[in-house]
C-alpha cells in the first residue's frame, strides 16, 4: 500500500514535530491547495497561499533532511489558476528539492497533464513521478482518455471526494462510511482497467475513527487488491496503514452524520465557532470529524438558499 501523508507546516515547532513522524514509509506531502483556503474572499486566498508558499520554502531551504532522507511530494494548484504560476515559482525557488512526487488537482483533460509537464521540465524542476486528482464530474467521466495513451510519469490517480460532492451538489456530503461512496470507486477503478497505475484513495475525515479507518483499508485492498494507496491526513491515521493487516471486508454499522441539510450546515457554523483553524479555512468538531472547506462552502449556499 502506497500511503501519501499530507503533513502540517508551520513557521515554529516544525522540527520536533517532523522527527516524530519522520519514522513512517509514506510520502509526505505538502498542500498548497485545497487545505490552504479562505473561501469568502479572492485577496485574501491568495494572501494565505503566499504566506504558507513562504512557510514551505523558509523550511526546505533551513531542513534539508526533509527531502535528503525522505521523500516528499506537493500538491499545487489546478493548471488553470491563478494561483499555478505562483506555485510555479515556488518550485523554482527550490530548484535544489527533488520532489518524489507532484499532484495535480482537478484534472479534466488529458491536454491539462501535458501542459503541467512541459512547465515542470522547462523550469528544471525535479521529480520523479506525478499524479492526478479525479474530482470533478467531469474528470471521472473523461478518466479513460485522460490516462491514455500512456504518460510515462504518471503514477497515481487520486480520489478527492470533498471537490466530488460539491460538485455533485451533494450535501451533506458523502462518505466513506456511504455504499454510493464506494460505487464512486468502483466506477474510477473501471475507467483505471487495463492501465498499470495506482488507485489512492481519498482521505477519511473521521480522523480518530479507526474502525471506520480500517473498514476503508478492507474495502480497498477487496477492490484494489495488492495495487492502491490512501491519503493520510494525521499521524494516527498513517500509523494504521503501517500496520494493516489485509481481512476481509465486514459488514459494518458506523454512527453516520445527521443528513437534513439545514440541520447539518447550522450544525457546521455552531462547530466552527470553536474549533476553525482560521489561518486554513477547516474546522474540527469535539468527535474528530474534520469540515472541510468544501463543506463550510456547501454549508454556507443550504443556508443563504434557506434565508432567501
Amino acid at each position: 500500500m502506497e500511503v501519501l501523508y499530507f503533513i502540517k507546516y508551520f513557521s515554529k515547532g516544525f522540527t520536533s514535530y517532523f522527527k516524530k513522524i519522520s519514522k513512517s514509509k509514506a510520502v509526505f506531502v505538502f498542500d498548497i491547495e485545497d487545505s490552504i483556503q479562505d473561501v469568502s474572499s479572492e485577496e485574501g486566498n491568495h494572501a494565505l497561499k503566499q504566506k504558507y508558499r513562504g512557510i514551505l520554502k523558509a523550511l526546505l531551504n533551513s531542513y534539508e533532511e526533509i527531502y535528503q532522507n525522505h521523500r516528499i511530494g506537493i500538491r499545487l494548484n489546478n493548471v488553470n489558476s491563478k494561483e499555478f504560476e505562483h506555485d510555479i515559482l515556488l518550485l523554482e525557488d527550490l530548484k535544489k528539492v527533488h520532489w518524489e512526487t507532484i499532484l495535480i488537482p482537478k484534472v479534466e483533460d488529458r491536454f491539462e497533464i501535458e501542459k503541467v509537464l512541459s512547465i515542470l521540465y522547462e523550469n528544471k524542476i525535479k521529480f520523479n513521478n506525478i499524479g492526478i486528482f479525479a474530482e470533478t464530474r467531469k474528470g471521472v467521466s473523461s478518466l479513460k482518455e485522460i490516462i491514455e495513451p500512456v504518460t510515462p510519469e504518471l503514477k497515481y490517480v487520486i480520489f478527492g471526494h470533498a471537490d466530488f460532492n460539491i460538485d455533485s451538489n451533494v450535501f451533506p456530503f458523502i462518505h466513506h462510511d456511504d455504499v454510493t461512496y464506494w460505487k464512486w470507486v468502483a466506477n474510477i477503478l473501471y475507467h483505471m482497467k487495463g492501465s498499470n497505475l495506482t488507485f489512492v484513495n481519498s482521505p477519511c475525515l473521521y480522523l480518530g475513527d479507526e474502525e471506520l479507518f480500517n473498514f476503508t483499508l478492507d474495502q480497498l485492498h477487496f477492490m484494489c487488491k495488492e495495487k492502491y494507496g490512501q491519503m493520510t491526513l494525521n499521524y494516527k491515521q498513517t500509523e494504521w496503514c503501517d500496520q494493516y493487516i489485509p481481512r476481509k471486508p465486514r459488514i459494518t454499522s458506523f454512527s453516520t452524520i445527521e443528513r437534513d441539510p439545514i440541520t447539518f450546515a447550522k450544525y457546521i457554523f455552531d462547530s466552527l465557532e470553536c474549533t476553525k483553524d482560521t489561518d486554513k479555512g477547516f474546522g474540527i468538531d469535539e468527535k474528530g470529524y474534520l469540515m472541510s472547506p468544501h463543506e463550510i462552502l456547501m454549508a454556507q449556499r443550504v443556508l443563504a438558499s434557506n434565508d432567501s
